[in-house]
């Protein structure tokens, strides 16, 4: 569908623009994205992202909890988030929601992962 496509052209777009530095710009680009598909999760990921270049990290943990929560086989957004929560220090939190994570995450998902 043209949303579908237009979601993900602003994804590479929003990406693009991060890489590049240009904040501001990828971050309208992945809030447009919440705008038009609020669950999803590649874009609290990328927000996540832009939050942890900018020194955010509360905020950050918070986008890919957001993410791992919405997609559960998002492995790249429980992996940003439990490095976040290891850097904290909190290496037994990140163990844990590693743990719940695996609960959500259907059966042969987990496979993959284990």
């Amino acid at each position: 569908s043209t949303t579908c496509r237009s979601i993900r052209a602003r994804t590479i777009l929003g990406s693009a623009l991060l890489a590049a530095g240009r904040v501001p710009e990828a971050d309208e680009a992945f809030h447009d994205i919440l705008r038009l598909s609020p669950g999803n999760a590649e874009a609290h990921y990328w927000i996540g992202m832009l939050l942890n270049r900018q020194g955010n990290r509360s905020e950050a943990k918070a986008q890919f909890d957001s993410a791992a929560t919405i997609a559960p086989t998002f492995l790249e957004a429980i992996n940003q988030l439990t490095l976040l929560m290891i850097a904290d220090g909190n290496a037994a939190a990140a163990a844990d929601r590693v743990r719940k994570q695996i609960d959500m995450a259907p059966p042969s998902a987990v496979q993959l992962v284990v």
